[in-house]
């Protein structure tokens, strides 16, 4: 009887974990970016976990940049030295963002939403231009969907086992468990003692 709870219960969450692993699978991700032109900065802080934070002249959004996911690295206190005041970025516009973290200089707080830049361009008055792109835009440069079927397919690949350890177990509940008394049975008996002549 609890061998075949047992497998009614693993035939159930094999059922259902296929049916996640194809919904996982299938889920439409898509990645959209959007251009932002050449604007002033109006400020460009650092956190204290790295990850910075830039706002340009006239627009109220936040532009994230995790500075350690461009290349080259970014380096902003030596753009700013040399004049990079204006910035021009790209951005992944599906995805909005929750800010609210401080400088680790200053202290200073910024809060608010905010997109997470894949693409970075800041210039200068001579005209002159740095550009740090992420790897993700250098392997994805126009608009794409996020795949996700190699998830889904290990979860599918699970959902397969459970069922398989259900039929086991029903296969097993089907022919029983060998009787000890019908094994003892089976075997001839075995007399003690010495035979009589």
């Amino acid at each position: 009887m609890f061998q075949k709870a047992a497998a009614l219960v693993l035939l159930v969450l094999g059922m259902g974990t296929i049916i996640l692993g194809l919904v996982i699978g299938s889920r439409p991700d898509p990645v959209s970016y959007q251009q932002v032109g050449q604007e002033p900065v109006a400020r460009f802080i650092i956190a204290r976990d790295g990850t910075g934070y830039l706002q340009m002249v006239g627009d109220p959004m936040i532009y994230i940049v995790n500075t350690n996911l461009f290349s080259p690295k970014i380096d902003s206190h030596w753009l700013f030295s040399q004049g990079y005041q204006q910035v021009g970025v790209i951005y992944n516009k599906n995805q909005i963002i929750d800010v609210h973290a401080k400088a680790k200089d200053t202290g200073e707080s910024i809060k608010g939403e905010g997109y997470r830049i894949v693409s970075i361009t800041f210039m200068n008055d001579t005209g002159a231009q740095q550009i740090y792109n992420t790897e993700e835009y250098m392997l994805h440069p126009n608009d794409y969907n996020l795949d996700y079927w190699p998830i889904g397919l290990a979860v599918i690949g699970i959902g397969i086992i459970l069922i398989r350890a259900s039929a086991g177990l029903s296969q097993f509940e089907e022919e029983g468990a060998p009787s000890y008394l019908k094994v003892a049975l089976d075997k001839p008996l075995a007399y003690s003692g010495r035979q009589k002549s």
